[in-house]
């Protein structure tokens, strides 16, 4: 049994089907899909899924982030945007 694997008897015997596009894994580590704006987990029955981060966004350089707030300063940490509140402003 896996967790990338669809399993059926079929004709008395235990059949298993890959399942297109699955990742196996027995730790978060083998999950990392390089994505900075994606939660990488490990399922506890094996498989990996990467949950996007709702608002993130990817970026290069502090250039590439602009929430249009003029409140915050907006910088690019290890690839996301990163929106800091800016004190006293109103």
């Amino acid at each position: 049994k896996s967790g990338c694997t669809t399993d059926a008897c079929v004709g008395g015997k235990c059949v298993n089907f890959p399942i297109p596009g699955c990742k196996p894994c027995n730790k978060p580590n083998q999950c990392v899909d390089g994505n900075p704006c994606s939660t990488d987990i490990c399922h506890n029955i094996g498989f990996c899924y990467n949950v996007p981060i709702m608002g993130c966004v990817i970026c290069q350089d502090a250039g590439d982030c602009n929430d249009q707030n003029k409140c915050t300063k907006d910088s690019c940490v290890k690839s996301k945007c990163v929106s800091a509140p800016i004190p006293g402003c109103k």
